[in-house]
């Protein structure tokens, strides 16, 4: 019979010392990819705008109240992660590095704690986390999967809602399988929260977060993983955050929702093409992502199907797999037909509207396998 693992040394060991070993070989090519891309001519006017209103209020006397945002703000994550390193460095070049490698370190590091939150034992767990890891570090190394690197080293280019998704979908499950009251609690309170400044900064949260959150939550009930109580207190957190950040910009009179929340439906065909063309392409220069991206897409759906048919029987599946795939088999097709119907796809720079197609599938691939 094989000795149980403890935390006293032995299998554990090694294995945090391996996983300790892929954060330090994570954080090294995310600095060899910062130190080899020319930040200055990849940076263009979206992503000056936090420096700028920064520069304006902090070091040139000016107030929010001079100006008009844009109909994504940004307040969250990005300004928050932001401000304090602009304070730090004073140079906008370097604090914008730096905000752009601490969003993909946090945005590894959700997937890393949701890996570890929904591992059944110790080895899937090291296995889950170090293939996140993996994965996190590939990003940044292997032509195919570039993109990955570009989009998630930026700040104000939306990739604030991936960063803040798997810390969401984290309290989310917590909100609805902890034993303990305290944790439901505070769990929730985090969602709600975090739900008003997500919708607050960036209208695209619903599409990639928070509509997802409430559907994989209400599976989660139908499916006799949650009890009703907890359902219905992370699903009213959601609603009032995201009500709430969805008018406070409207209450300021700071930010018009227009170009986000008003079907272009005379401009959606050409979305539609613009999208297919970009698809295809990225279908034939990255062919690797694509496909590992269309293959997790199809056993994210597979498990919420597979989970929906024996949710009645002796031996349900995970409710953490089931949590995850929900997530992800609701998160893409919404985001996809939102910026669609909203005429929102001209060409390849307007993928960062839909980075939940990107991202989403690749990292769930730890957990699910």
């Amino acid at each position: 019979m094989s000795r149980p693992e403890t935390t006293s040394g032995g299998p554990l060991k090694y294995r945090a010392a391996a996983l300790a070993f892929g954060w330090v070989a994570l954080l090294a090519v995310i600095a060899a990819f910062l130190g080899h891309e020319d930040l200055v001519s990849t940076f263009n006017s979206d992503i000056y705008y936090l420096p700028m209103l920064v520069k304006d209020i902090c070091e040139m006397g000016g107030s929010l109240g001079e100006w008009r945002l844009p109909p994504a703000p940004y307040f969250f994550p990005d300004l928050v992660l932001y401000l304090p390193l602009h304070l730090a460095v004073r140079n906008p070049i370097t604090a914008l590095a730096l905000a752009g490698a601490v969003h993909y370190i946090l945005f590894v590091g959700g997937w890393f704690a949701v890996a570890g939150r929904f591992a059944k034992d110790e080895r899937a767990r090291f296995a889950s986390q170090a293939a996140v890891l993996f994965m996190g570090s590939l990003g940044m190394v292997l032509g195919s999967l570039m993109h990955v690197a570009y989009w998630s080293t930026q700040i104000t280019m939306h990739f604030g809602v991936m960063t803040a998704a798997p810390w969401f979908l984290l309290l989310a499950h917590i909100s609805v399988s902890s034993t303990r009251a305290r944790a439901r609690l505070f769990s929730v309170l985090g969602m709600f929260l975090m739900a008003s400044g997500l919708a607050a900064s960036d209208m695209l949260s619903l599409t990639q977060v928070l509509l997802p959150s409430a559907a994989a939550l209400l599976l989660m009930f139908l499916t006799a993983k949650a009890r009703w109580q907890d359902a219905a207190a992370a699903c009213a957190a959601i609603a009032a955050g995201t009500l709430l950040g969805v008018c406070m910009p409207l209450w300021l009179g700071k930010a018009s929702l227009s170009g986000y929340i008003q079907p272009d439906l005379i401009h959606s065909a050409d979305a539609a093409r613009a999208f297919i063309r970009w698809a295809t392409g990225f279908l034939r220069t990255q062919t690797a992502a694509a496909v590992i991206g269309a293959v997790m897409l199809v056993i994210n759906v597979l498990v919420v199907m597979f989970g929906l048919a024996r949710a009645s029987r002796a031996k349900p599946i995970d409710p953490g797999l089931l949590h995850v795939s929900s997530f992800v088999s609701v998160a893409v097709p919404i985001n996809v037909i939102a910026v669609l119907v909203m005429g929102n796809f001209f060409s390849s720079a307007d993928a960062r509207y839909a980075l939940s197609f990107m991202f989403y599938p690749l990292f769930s691939a730890p957990v699910l396998l």
